[in-house]
């Protein structure tokens, strides 16, 4: 007999964790050395061959998936925010140096756990640009920001906070903390945006992007 007093157990959701492929982005690499080759500094880099890609692609799997497991849940714990997409594509290039998160594209020149930071700095601007809960982080960077013009300071205030977190109470990597704030000394949007990370905190700027979710 059924028991109409007795109530359902609640199970609570796992966090969903979408695919990291990581590929060859030949077809973007022919759009980039159209550009590149254009800039005295890179006018005479070549595209990698298949072989350098392949082993590029096959190194760059085996260092992202030793923390894979660790950044994608924390990600998403920190944030509040779950992935929209089931799988996100990593595209990997050749001469270009830059790294950007809407397709996520990367140089196979970052190896290592360098590569692991970058990505996870990408796969933040995409959570917070792109999730199911239909967020849109730059909102709260207009909101509690308005006196700072350039986007490019105050989208990356959120993103270096979340970082910052990922980086000493995930990973325990202090020293990789170190090693992304001394990278953006030469990039003064990046640089204010940690400053004010560190002059604020970045527990507290996480605290009132969830309290702005709410």
């Amino acid at each position: 007999m059924f028991n109409f007093n007795k109530k359902p157990k609640i199970s609570t959701p796992k966090i969903s964790m979408p695919e990291i492929r990581i590929l060859s982005g030949r077809f973007i690499d022919n759009v980039l050395y159209s550009y590149i080759n254009r800039i005295e500094e890179y006018k005479d880099s070549k595209a990698p061959s298949r072989i350098e890609m392949l082993d590029a692609m096959r190194a760059r799997k085996e260092s992202w998936q030793k923390e894979e497991t660790q950044i994608l849940n924390a990600l998403q714990q920190i944030t509040g925010l779950t992935f929209f997409q089931n799988s996100i594509d990593v595209y990997l290039v050749g001469g270009w140096h830059r790294a950007f998160s809407d397709p996520v594209v990367i140089s196979i020149k970052i190896e290592g756990e360098a590569f692991v930071d970058v990505l996870t700095h990408e796969l933040i601007h995409r959570l917070l640009t792109d999730n199911k809960q239909d967020k849109n982080g730059g909102i709260w960077c207009k909101k509690n920001y308005p006196e700072i013009e350039d986007p490019a300071v105050s989208n990356h205030i959120l993103v270096h906070a979340i970082h910052k977190e990922i980086y000493l109470d995930v990973l325990g990597r202090p020293d990789r903390l170190a090693a992304d704030i001394e990278k953006c000394e030469v990039k003064l949007a990046y640089k204010e945006a940690w400053n004010i990370v560190e002059r604020e905190g970045y527990k507290n700027i996480i605290k009132s992007f969830n309290d702005f979710l709410v």
